[in-house]
C-alpha cells in the first residue's frame, strides 16, 4: 500500500468512527495520464475506432497501414488490456474499422476488406467469454463507408455500394437480433447515394446519406420502426450541398441529425433537424452562424434528451473547435469555442454517456510546433464545459485523430494515433469521472448476539485501483476489505455501512439494516 493509499484508509476509519462520513464527496473527473498504447509498437495502425458498454467494457479497433490487417483489443471493466488480436484474414489488406459493444459484452467488429480491391463490408462479433465467431461478408463487392450501431444485443450494420454496370450506389443496412442471422436490405435506390450514418435508440434505427442525384449532395433520412418496418427516405437538408452528416437518438425515440451546408461559395452552416416520436421531421435549425466556413459536425445525446454539437470552424488564421448544446425543448445555445484559438484545431468527436457526462476531444497543432496534441472537456448536469485538458501526447511524441466513448457511469476513454518516432500506435487516455461500482452486497437480514456474522461485497473501478474498501457496522466497530466479519454484542438494530474509494478520490456508499436478537 502507498503512504496516500494508508491516509486515505486511515481517514475514513477515523470519519467512520466519529459518525462524520454521510455523503462522502466525488473527486473531480481526472484524465489518467500517460495514455496507454493498445496496438502493436511495431506497426504502424490507422483508422482507430472505440465503444464502451453501460458498465465500462472496452475495446478498441484499428486498421494497420504495415500489413493492412484488422485489429482489436479487449479490455472488461477494472482489468488490464489485453494483447491485440488480429480478427481480419491477416492475407487480406483492410481499411475502416469500426465496433459496438454490447451490455453483456459482446462487440461486433466491422472493417473493409479490399482484397478484391474493390472492397467488402465484413462482420466478426466476439461473445462475452471471449470467443471470435467466424467472419461474415455482409456485401458485395464495391461496398464503401461502413458504419455501425447497437442497442440492447441489436446490432445494424449501414454502407452504399456501387450497382454493377452502371455509376449508381444504393444504400444497404444489414441488421441482426442476437443469436440470429444478419439480415440485409437495400434502403435507398440505385441513384448517386454515399456516406450513410446509422444510429440506435427506443427501438429504432435511423440512417442518414447524401443523395446527389440532381446535383448537390441533400440529406436524406430512413428510419426503421419497432416493427421492422422502413420509412420512405425523406430529404432533410435544403439548397446547398450537404456533407458530413451524423445522426443519434435519444431514449424516447426523437431521432436528431446534423450536417454541413456549403452555398456553393464561400459559406458553410451547421444545421440540424428532428424526427419527433411521432414519426414527423421539424423544420431545419441553424445551429451556428451562417457566414465563414465550417466543417466535421458531430452530435451526441443524453439520457435527458439534451444534445451537443461539435464542429471546427474558421477563425482566422486557426480553425477552432465550437460547440451548442440544446436541451429538451428548449433552442440550441450561442455556439462557444473550446479549443485554443492561437492552435489549429482538427478531428472533433463527442460522446455522451446514461449518467449526463459528456466528452469532448479534438487534435491541436500549434503554429511553432510541427506535432499535434489531444485534447478534452467535459460536462455533466449544467452542460457548462469544464476547462480543456491537454490528455496526450508526451512531449516527443505526436497525437492526432481522436476517439471517444463513454460508459453508463460517465468514465470514458479517448483513444488517438501517436507517432513514436518510428510508428503510429494507438493509445488509450482514460477518464475517471465514476466511483467504484458495488454489486452483490451482502448483509444478513438477522444476527445473534455473540455470533459472528459475515459481510461481502463486489467492487470494481472501472480505470483506477480501488484503494479503500470500509465497513462501519453501526455499534462502533469497522473493518476492512471485500469479504469481513463482524461480531454484534447486544441486540437491536444496526446499519451497515460500506464506502469504497478509489485512487483518484471518487467514492460510492451502500447501506441496510442487520437485526441482532438474544439467543
Amino acid at each position: 500500500m502507498t503512504p496516500g493509499t494508508r491516509r486515505t484508509s486511515l481517514l475514513v476509519v477515523a470519519l467512520l468512527g466519529a459518525g462524520l462520513l454521510a455523503v462522502p464527496a466525488q473527486a473531480a473527473p481526472t484524465w489518467i495520464k500517460p495514455p496507454t498504447p493498445v496496438s502493436d509498437p511495431a506497426l504502424d495502425s490507422t483508422w482507430q475506432q472505440v465503444d464502451m458498454n453501460a458498465r465500462g467494457d472496452t475495446m478498441a479497433v484499428w486498421s494497420t497501414n504495415t500489413d493492412g490487417y484488422a485489429q482489436a483489443v479487449w479490455r472488461p471493466a477494472g482489468r488490464p488490456w489485453g494483447e491485440a488480436v488480429t480478427v481480419s484474414d491477416p492475407r487480406h489488406f483492410t481499411q475502416e474499422a469500426y465496433v459496438a459493444v454490447d451490455d453483456k459484452g459482446r462487440s461486433t467488429m466491422i472493417w473493409r476488406d479490399t482484397e478484391s480491391f474493390s472492397g467488402v463490408i465484413t462482420a466478426r462479433t466476439r461473445s462475452a467469454a471471449g470467443t471470435w465467431d467466424t467472419a461474415t461478408p455482409l456485401s458485395d463487392e464495391s461496398a464503401f463507408h461502413a458504419r455501425i450501431a447497437e442497442e440492447a444485443g441489436n446490432t445494424a450494420v449501414t454502407w452504399y455500394e456501387s450497382v454493377p454496370a452502371t455509376s449508381d450506389y444504393l444504400i444497404r443496412v444489414a441488421y441482426r437480433r442476437p443469436g440470429r442471422q444478419w439480415n440485409t436490405k437495400t434502403i435507398a435506390p440505385a441513384a448517386e447515394q454515399f456516406d450513410p450514418e446509422v444510429a440506435m435508440g427506443a427501438g429504432l434505427v435511423a440512417v442518414v446519406w447524401r443523395d446527389r442525384t440532381s446535383g448537390d449532395s441533400v440529406l436524406t433520412a430512413s428510419v426503421r420502426s419497432k416493427t421492422g418496418a422502413w420509412s420512405d427516405p425523406a430529404p432533410l437538408s435544403g439548397a446547398g450541398d450537404a456533407q458530413d452528416a451524423s445522426v443519434v437518438i435519444d431514449r424516447q425515440g426523437r431521432v436528431t441529425a446534423i450536417w454541413r451546408l456549403f452555398d456553393g461559395v464561400s459559406n458553410a452552416v451547421i444545421q440540424t433537424r428532428t424526427r419527433n416520436v411521432a414519426g414527423t421531421w421539424g423544420p431545419v435549425k441553424d445551429v451556428s452562424a451562417t457566414n465563414g466556413q465550417r466543417a466535421l459536425p458531430d452530435v451526441a445525446v443524453d439520457t435527458a434528451g439534451t444534445l451537443t454539437a461539435v464542429w471546427v470552424e474558421q477563425a482566422d488564421p486557426t480553425n477552432i473547435v465550437m460547440a451548442s448544446v440544446r436541451r429538451l425543448g428548449e433552442s440550441w445555445s450561442e455556439p462557444k469555442a473550446l479549443s485554443d484559438p492561437e492552435q489549429d484545431a482538427w478531428n472533433p468527436a463527442v460522446a455522451a454517456g446514461p449518467a449526463g457526462r459528456t466528452v469532448i476531444t479534438w487534435s491541436l497543432v500549434s503554429p511553432t510546433e510541427t506535432r499535434d496534441t489531444v485534447w478534452a472537456t467535459t460536462s455533466k448536469g449544467a452542460h457548462t464545459f469544464k476547462a480543456a485538458t491537454r490528455i496526450a501526447p508526451l512531449a516527443e511524441e505526436n497525437a492526432t485523430q481522436p476517439r471517444v466513448a463513454v460508459d453508463g457511469d460517465g468514465d470514458a476513454v479517448v483513444v488517438s494515433r501517436r507517432w513514436d518516432a518510428s510508428h503510429y500506435v494507438i493509445h488509450a487516455s482514460p477518464l475517471d469521472a465514476a466511483p467504484p461500482s458495488i454489486s452483490q452486497f451482502s448483509v444478513p437480514a438477522r444476527g445473534t448476539v455473540g455470533t459472528r456474522l459475515r459481510f461481502s461485497a463486489t467492487i470494481v473501478d472501472t480505470w483506477s485501483k480501488v484503494v479503500s474498501v470500509v465497513w462501519s457496522f453501526g455499534d462502533g466497530g469497522t473493518a476492512q476489505g471485500r469479504k469481513v466479519r463482524h461480531t454484534f454484542r447486544a441486540p437491536g438494530r444496526y446499519t451497515v455501512k460500506l464506502i469504497t474509494t478509489d485512487s483518484v478520490g471518487n467514492t460510492r456508499a451502500r447501506k441496510k439494516v442487520v437485526v441482532i436478537v438474544r439467543h
